[in-house]
């Protein structure tokens, strides 16, 4: 069954009616509703920032600075959390178990370090502009 979307004319608000209307929910329930909202998937940039807000995110639970993700690294992320079927919420979790222990491992150095494992860059700002690379693990 496709969900509704807003045709040029139509808002969102009355396809989500019609659909609601479509799938036999009784008129009088329908029409108690004050607003109807669709959801739909995010577009690939806004997936990005959301993996790049968990990397960040994660960084900062170990008391660093992300200065900058690479794209690549975004892409194998968003791959994994499909495959995993985690969707945006298992970011975090999926990059605190790939690059957690490697970002322990920097807390408190004050450099800025690439973080390397298989597939992604992370850049991490700290007071000193020293670079380190460090292996990290594997998504797969």
């Amino acid at each position: 069954d496709e969900l509704p979307s807003a045709s040029g004319s139509e808002d969102a608000d009355t396809a989500g009616r019609r659909h609601l209307l479509q799938h036999r929910v009784a008129p009088e329930l329908v029409g108690r509703f004050t607003h109807i909202c669709l959801f739909q998937a995010l577009a690939s940039t806004a997936l990005a920032g959301v993996a790049t807000k968990a990397v960040c995110s994660v960084g900062a639970d170990y008391g660093l600075s992300v200065a900058r993700v690479d794209p690549d690294y975004l892409t194998a992320l968003l791959s994994a959390a499909h495959a995993s079927k985690s969707g945006a919420r298992g970011l975090e979790y999926l990059v605190d178990a790939e690059l957690g222990s490697e970002f322990a491992k920097l807390q408190g150095c004050g450099e800025l370090v690439q973080v390397r494992s298989t597939i992604p860059r992370v850049y991490i700002m700290g007071e000193g502009l020293k670079e380190r690379k460090v292996d990290g693990g594997d998504l797969e």
